[in-house]
């Protein structure tokens, strides 16, 4: 049972980071139908992906019982896979971006965003969960015991209602103060077995009609705090639908090894999908495929190719790294071995360990 509770969580971490590089694919111009599926997956591609982090992290925990860390190696560790990786990448695409010229990049830079790089992701947006998830684990180790997540989830979830509004540019602290709930949630998942099972056991169509109902309940208005609850719980039946998914991928076994190929990469592919993705639409924008096939045509053949490459070419990346580059490896937050993406030795939580 452990064994298939770690495949499906790593599975159900790829299944999220590849929404998350869907997610990011919204050009100008784009369909309505496509819109759509991006409002859909805005819902809970996040929640899922804290959750997801949430329960590794205290599976881990749990697992490593008789070599606990303190407190001070336990950060200092963390800043070296999350924190190192962020300004790494942040250099990166600041100076990429001063490189281009602000008009041929989105989400423009100046050399002042090398300073405020400190106090916000101003590289690129989507950095947030990185610096996000590395000020969760400064909170989660001091409530690890089951009654301390229980109280942490409580707080979480009073925080997550609050009416306050923090700012978003500062430490991100709007983000913290909306997502700790779905990390906490995750490491609850592990603790509550019963619960658990309660979840992985109930019929897949009653997490679907769950889902629908409170989706639609919020669609009201796309802002997410003009129906909170609803949009609350429209993220954590959408992550529930996820995680049965992957379950039900871990039991099939057929296209299982993809997918945990998938999750031991996901952290870079975090980190770098939005470059390739970039590339890739620069190409498309000078093949007038409309002219040739239409516009749906086309844009479902971008659509493929450039979640595609968002997806593949930072695997390709992370896997020549870590069998040619110590200091990179460290640099992006992977490990460095020299070791087949497929050889099926992939562990549960590798990149957030």
């Amino acid at each position: 049972m452990a064994k298939e509770r770690i495949y499906t969580i790593d599975i159900a971490r790829a299944i999220s980071i590849m929404l998350v590089v869907a997610g990011h694919f919204k050009p100008d111009g784009s369909p309505d139908w496509w819109m759509s599926i991006y409002h859909v997956l805005h819902t809970f591609r996040m929640p899922l992906f804290l959750a997801v982090s949430g329960y590794t992290y205290i599976y881990l925990e749990r697992e490593r019982a008789d070599k606990r860390r303190s407190y001070g190696k336990f950060v200092l560790h963390k800043f070296q896979r999350l924190m190192i990786p962020y300004f790494f990448i942040s250099v990166f695409v600041i100076g990429t971006k001063l490189l281009l010229g602000s008009g041929a990049t989105d989400n423009p830079v100046s050399w002042a965003s090398f300073h405020e790089m400190f106090y916000y992701p101003a590289a690129a947006p989507f950095v947030w969960f990185v610096y996000v998830l590395f000020f969760i684990f400064l909170v989660v180790p001091l409530f690890k015991t089951r009654k301390g997540l229980a109280v942490l989830f409580v707080a979480a979830l009073i925080l997550h209602f609050a009416p306050v509004h923090l700012p978003d540019k500062f430490l991100y602290v709007s983000y913290i103060k909306n997502m700790l709930v779905f990390f906490v949630a995750g490491c609850l998942f592990h603790e509550l077995r019963n619960v658990r099972a309660f979840v992985m056991n109930m019929n897949f169509l009653v997490f679907v009609v769950l889902f629908v109902l409170f989706y639609m309940a919020k669609q009201k208005q796309w802002d997410m705090e003009d129906m909170p609850v609803c949009s609350f719980m429209a993220s954590l039946t959408g992550a529930a639908l996820i995680i049965k998914i992957a379950k039900f991928i871990s039991e099939t076994g057929k296209v299982q090894q993809v997918f945990l190929s998938v999750s031991a990469c996901s952290y870079t592919i975090y980190l770098f999908h939005t470059t390739f993705e970039g590339f890739t639409k620069a190409v498309f924008a000078k093949l007038p495929l409309q002219l040739y096939i239409g516009d749906t045509a086309a844009f479902v053949i971008e659509a493929v190719t450039v979640i595609s490459a968002g997806i593949i070419l930072p695997m390709i990346l992370h896997y020549v790294i870590t069998r040619k580059s110590k200091i990179v490896s460290y640099l992006i937050g992977a490990k460095y071995k020299k070791q087949s993406l497929l050889s099926g030795k992939i562990l549960c939580g590798e990149q957030f360990k």
